[in-house]
C-alpha cells in the first residue's frame, strides 16, 4: 500500500507513521516517513490483510500543523 500528503491541500511539513494493532493500548509502528515528497511525506509498504493498519498525519515538530490531503493506494479492500 502507499499513503502520501503529497497534495496541493497540505500546506505544512507533514511527517507519517503507520501502525498496526486493534486498539490503542496495543499499536506497534510498522514505519513512518518525513519529507518523501518535498516537505510532504510517502510511504509504502506490504499490507496485511489480516492486519489493521493506523495512519497518524503530523507535524515535524510540536508546532507544524495545518490542513492536508492524504491519499492512499495500493488495495482493492477498506473499510
Amino acid at each position: 500500500m502507499t499513503v502520501d500528503t503529497c497534495s496541493n491541500l497540505t500546506n505544512f511539513d507533514t511527517k507519517l507513521s503507520i501502525f498496526t494493532g486493534r486498539s490503542c493500548n496495543e499499536l506497534a509502528c510498522v514505519t513512518g516517513n518525513d519529507d518523501g515528497c518535498g516537505l510532504q511525506s510517502s510511504i509504502s509498504w506490504q499490507s496485511n490483510i489480516a492486519q489493521f493498519y493506523w495512519i497518524l498525519v503530523h507535524g515535524w515538530d510540536t508546532y507544524r500543523i495545518g490542513r492536508f490531503g492524504l491519499t492512499v493506494s495500493g488495495s482493492d479492500f477498506f473499510t
